[in-house]
């Protein structure tokens, strides 16, 4: 078996599997935390005052309180909280079939049940391992709440990020930095996020832009004519973030199936 070093929360409604897989962890020199039950795991997780670097969770999760909270719900709301913690989903339902309906992402981590004790360690082993390709990204918003949020949740996942506060002060930025990525809201003071897009598609066609927008569902619609590869409506999730990067970058980002 492989050493570990880091913490693991797991969330697994079975007793039995549970303590096992936190005695197999555990002798592998991992710390772990343990839930039964999506509730328990928020508390766990806003509780604990270290990080926790993977989730382990069961994919399918019975109600608690008249309450269902499935381990793609799970690791979303934890995400939001810990943005730099990788995933593991285990299920003894096949992969095809939690894809197809929607369950589980088809990128995502998966360990189907039943497994060895082996299997358990070497999958959580390399998902630690794996290293993130670091993207160098702007983000564009006029928002200082926004920018921040943002670049919390891109550095955490080993993204380099650089901010501005409008078209003005992008198009500076991308003229002497280098970048892999735009993340652009679409109104704002001095030049707006279409003009933006227009000017990089012409100057920079290799960036990948990502527009985004609150209240304005057609100029979203006018940003992907113009060049956007993606949209975001406001309010999003950091899930939804990370995956609109995930299906634009070239290279594979933080947590993506191997």
């Amino acid at each position: 078996m492989l050493s570990g070093i880091g913490t693991i929360l797991i969330v697994e409604d079975h007793p039995a599997l549970c303590a096992l897989a936190e005695e197999v962890l555990s002798s592998e020199g991992y710390s772990v935390l343990a839930a039964h039950d999506g509730a328990n795991a928020l508390r766990i997780a806003e509780e604990h005052s270290g990080r926790i670097q993977l989730l382990l969770t069961d994919v399918v999760l019975p109600a608690v309180d008249g309450q269902e909270m499935s381990g793609k719900e799970i690791a979303s709301r934890l995400h939001a909280l810990r943005p730099e913690m990788k995933v593991v989903f285990m299920s003894g339902h096949p992969r095809n079939a939690l894809t197809e309906n929607g369950t589980l992402d088809r990128d995502a981590n998966f360990l189907e049940k039943p497994w060895s004790p082996d299997g358990l360690c070497q999958e959580i082993h390399a998902v630690l391992k794996a290293q993130p390709s670091t993207l160098r990204i702007l983000v564009v918003d006029d928002e200082e709440g926004v920018r921040d949020w943002l670049a919390e949740i891109l550095e955490g996942h080993g993204h380099r990020v650089f901010t501005a506060r409008d078209g003005l002060e992008a198009k500076q930025l991308a003229r002497r930095q280098p970048l892999d990525l735009m993340i652009t809201d679409i109104s704002m003071p001095n030049e707006e996020g279409l003009g933006i897009i227009l000017a990089l598609r012409k100057t920079h066609p290799e960036i990948k832009i990502i527009a985004m927008s609150g209240a304005n569902a057609e100029a979203l619609m006018d940003a992907k004519l113009m060049g956007a590869g993606a949209t975001l409506a406001k309010p999003f999730t950091s899930e939804m973030v990370l995956k609109c990067i995930r299906g634009l970058s070239p290279v594979e980002t933080s947590g993506a199936g191997r």
